[in-house]
């Protein structure tokens, strides 16, 4: 009997995506094998040890050990090594402990992975155990025997991979599927809620990720938008409101800083939120904006594109392959940037409303997930043909 058995690997689990659910590109995948016949298991780690089983997919949830800052598990490098021998094992996540490991223990029985790489990150000059961790997993993929492929998001990360990484060039492929909407999601969008924006008595910016400290700087955010504010005072304008969504360390301490900026009434810390109140809360929104460090390829631009929304992002790593300037969003190189490109938005609404309805338009007619399975079906064959 051909062996249609698949393992992915997910580099974070509960709580932080619910309960019953995994990161949006981990269903991605998982919907996409399903569909082609092959049977999955998906392993991650969360804050306990639990067992769901969804859509047919067995999920395993290994309880984080708290000693390592990025996602490590024992229990799963031993599940990879005693469970059944699968066809292929996929794992979302490449700087991680809980990659080093599983691949180690996957070279032992020579079983062909594909890799994700959601993004290259700088880590702190004094944080000698990523320094170390990232050492042994460079050494491991440039002389290892085990049949792999790595899959970057973008061409930038591409770069890094074959220049700082010195991974073969064979090995790399660049695809941005994972990241798509699928259709269950686009079933919750409707148009009219596209066309009627204009209607919403508010200006609304999103915020929509995680609250961490060294990669997102969302206090410079927050400072940024509160200067923004400032200025549209002198315009008398009030109509204005940054939504934030996301959870983490940061938190509390955004809390204190709009408290003390006295800015409540404009930014609004929601928090975690369901998958159905994120949708409409996009909904409610005319931009998404990052002030991200570094970024990989956040999959809340193709939300935010979904839903109507333009990105305003910072000019980093590979974001200009996807945001182009007055067509999807503004790419900005610096915080009086940013400030102009506020301003031009909250002045211009009728265009920012037209460019955020094409994008709409061209997610459903380019970036979902059904319609292009195929390119992810080649990458499982490709790796399987080596």
């Amino acid at each position: 009997m051909e062996n249609k058995l698949v393992y992915v690997i997910g580099s974070q689990g509960v709580p932080y995506f619910g309960k019953y659910q995994l990161q949006p590109w981990v269903e991605n995948i998982n919907k996409v094998l399903v569909s082609n016949g092959y049977k999955v298991i998906t392993f991650t780690v969360g804050h306990h040890r639990d067992y769901f089983v969804k859509a047919g997919i067995k999920v395993f949830i290994s309880r984080q050990i708290p000693f390592f800052l990025d996602p490590f598990s024992l229990d799963i490098a031993l599940k990879l090594l005693f469970y059944k021998r699968p066809l292929f094992v996929i794992i979302h996540g490449f700087q991680h402990f809980l990659t080093l490991l599983s691949l180690l223990v996957l070279s032992i029985r020579n079983i062909p992975v594909v890799l994700i790489v959601h993004g290259l990150y700088k880590e702190p000059k004094n944080n000698i155990v990523s320094f170390l961790r990232d050492s042994i997993l460079k050494l491991f993929l440039r002389f290892t025997k085990l049949p792999y492929l790595l899959v970057a998001l973008t061409n930038y990360d591409k770069f890094l991979l074959l220049k700082e990484w010195r991974i073969p060039i064979n090995k790399i492929i660049v695809s941005k599927v994972f990241l798509y909407i699928n259709s269950e999601e686009l079933q919750m969008i409707e148009e009219k809620d596209i066309k009627y924006k204009k209607n919403v008595d508010r200006v609304r910016f999103l915020y929509v990720g995680r609250m961490v400290y060294h990669q997102k700087r969302i206090d410079r955010l927050i400072k940024t938008f509160y200067q923004f504010l400032m200025n549209l005072k002198l315009q008398n304008r009030w109509d204005i409101e940054l939504i934030m969504i996301g959870e983490g360390p940061m938190r509390p301490f955004i809390s204190r800083m709009i408290k003390k900026l006295r800015i409540e009434n404009n930014i609004n810390v929601i928090g975690s939120v369901s998958e159905k109140e994120k949708w409409q809360l996009y909904l409610t929104g005319i931009a998404l904006i990052l002030m991200s460090e570094f970024e990989g390829l956040p999959r809340t631009f193709y939300e935010a594109f979904t839903t109507g929304n333009i990105v305003i992002a910072p000019n980093i790593c590979g974001l200009s392959e996807v945001i182009h300037n007055g067509v999807n969003g503004y790419l900005f190189n610096s915080e009086a940037d940013l400030l102009k490109i506020l301003d031009f938005v909250v002045n211009n609404i009728e265009k920012v409303m037209e460019m955020g309805y094409k994008n709409y338009e061209l997610t459903k007619k380019e970036l979902i997930l059904e319609n292009n399975e195929i390119e992810l079906i080649r990458i499982f064959n490709k790796l399987l043909s080596k």
